[in-house]
């Protein structure tokens, strides 16, 4: 989805043309679950057992998500069709690396293939 979004912005911009983009990214999105713990202590031992907690919803029992941790993207190519100007793909990268926050080091530009 945003490979897509920056495709369509990218392409708007004056001189690229069309504009495909490939993110690479660290990892997939994590979800944290909320859990509930349950000890049992006996005569000489004790025990934890600990498991997703969960709700009802629409008949079905859900995880509760407390929060979602989203990738850290490491690196970006744009293949554009006007890339052979030196001052679009200054502006290219320039405006990934705006975008995405990652340092300009971490984008490459290249010339689209006919």
């Amino acid at each position: 989805m945003l490979e897509n979004k920056l495709e369509a912005i990218l392409s708007s911009m004056r001189g690229a043309g069309r504009v495909r983009v490939m993110l690479t990214l660290d990892r997939t999105n994590e979800q944290v679950v909320a859990s509930s713990e349950k000890t049992a202590s006996g005569e000489n031992s004790s025990s934890r057992e600990s498991k997703p907690a969960t709700v009802q919803s629409g008949g079905r029992e859900e995880a509760i998500v407390l929060t979602e941790v989203f990738p850290r993207i490491r690196g970006v190519i744009v293949m554009a069709e006007g890339a052979g100007d030196i001052g679009v793909k200054f502006a290219l990268i320039s405006a990934v690396s705006t975008v995405l926050g990652i340092d300009e080091k971490n984008v490459e530009v290249f010339v689209m293939a006919e």
